[in-house]
């Protein structure tokens, strides 16, 4: 069944617009920005800068902090790569959608009302937002007709939605999926979903740093599978309030994956004390629940704690692991 809408009063405008009373601090992280927006105005000039080690440490830290909502629109093409694959392939995404049919057309209707129901961009029925939602999901779907349409994409698509124009949320979708700059996110939507099973089996892994929490749900046969499918399909667009998913978008764009693996963490360690005490079924309806953990948080606190988690070498180890284990099968 369709979960609760995402809550408008915490999402941004369609067209996000720069507040007049910006203060002083804002003003001045805008001006950063922009600076260095004018030293790299082109994919490949990006590319070369933050190939520098030193530049590439100084700009994660800054998106850490949060891109002004002004320039997610400019900035998240060109941290993902999808900026760079549409000026490879002009007129590509136009004709897909104008003359290709797809096999998933009912699908993605189906789904139209069940993507972020409570946004105001999305609560019409054949609405604009309805309408450019479909319009990139079917050409993803023609364009990439080996995985086609799953679900969890409406959702990555819904967030690029609210900030850029159709053709440059189709190539970030294509980009993420294919790996452009990260592991390629289709892994996760193909025949046996073998890309989710080994995020799940590292999450469950992962769970050590909580032991208490792990033996919990171990007591209450809670496995990731029940409540961390979400969090990697749609990059937390299903389980967060915006106003922080949008932190944690800018970071994932530029980091990838474990960004999900770190927040995820975190939020199980602030829930950790309410999840002891409760049995399987509250644990699944908390979980998997919207908003319910986060509610009255500090963002900034919560990503740094997020954030500086070590997790790098035990991924790796559990994706060793995770190999040998599947191997024979």
């Amino acid at each position: 069944g369709g979960g609760g809408g995402v809550d408008s009063s915490t999402s941004p405008s369609p067209s996000p617009s720069p507040s007049p009373s910006g203060s002083p601090r804002e003003d001045a992280t805008l001006h950063k920005w922009r600076r260095m927006l004018e030293r790299c105005p082109s994919p490949a000039l990006w590319k070369t800068f933050v190939a520098d080690k030193k530049n590439k440490r100084k700009f994660t830290r800054r998106v850490r902090k949060g891109i002004p909502d002004e320039l997610r629109g400019i900035v998240w093409p060109i941290l993902s790569g999808g900026r760079e694959l549409l000026l490879q392939n002009p007129g590509v995404y136009e004709s897909l959608m104008l003359y290709e049919s797809s096999e998933a057309e009912l699908d993605i209707v189906r789904d139209l009302n069940r993507t972020f129901p409570g946004h105001v961009y999305y609560m019409q029925r054949h609405g604009p937002g309805q309408r450019a939602l479909y319009n990139v999901l079917k050409a993803y779907s023609t364009y990439n007709a080996s995985v086609g349409y799953v679900q969890g994409m409406g959702f990555i698509t819904g967030v690029l939605l609210l900030y850029m124009c159709e053709e440059d949320a189709f190539w970030i979708l294509v980009a993420l999926m294919k790996g452009y700059r990260h592991e390629p996110m289709e892994g996760m939507y193909q025949e046996g979903l073998p890309l989710l099973n080994k995020y799940l089996y590292q999450m469950e892994g992962l769970l050590e740093s909580l032991p208490k929490l792990k033996n919990h749900f171990e007591e209450q046969n809670i496995v990731p599978t029940l409540f961390c499918s979400q969090w990697f399909l749609t990059v937390f667009a299903y389980n967060l309030p915006f106003q922080m998913l949008l932190r944690v978008w800018d970071m994932f764009l530029m980091e990838g994956m474990k960004v999900v693996f770190k927040v995820g963490l975190e939020l199980l360690a602030v829930a950790e004390e309410e999840l002891l005490q409760l049995n399987f079924e509250d644990l699944v309806q908390t979980l998997s629940g919207k908003q319910t953990i986060v509610q009255n948080i500090n963002v900034d606190n919560f990503l740094k704690n997020a954030m500086s988690k070590q997790i790098t070498d035990k991924l790796k180890e559990l994706e060793e692991l995770y190999k040998n284990t599947n191997a024979n099968t």
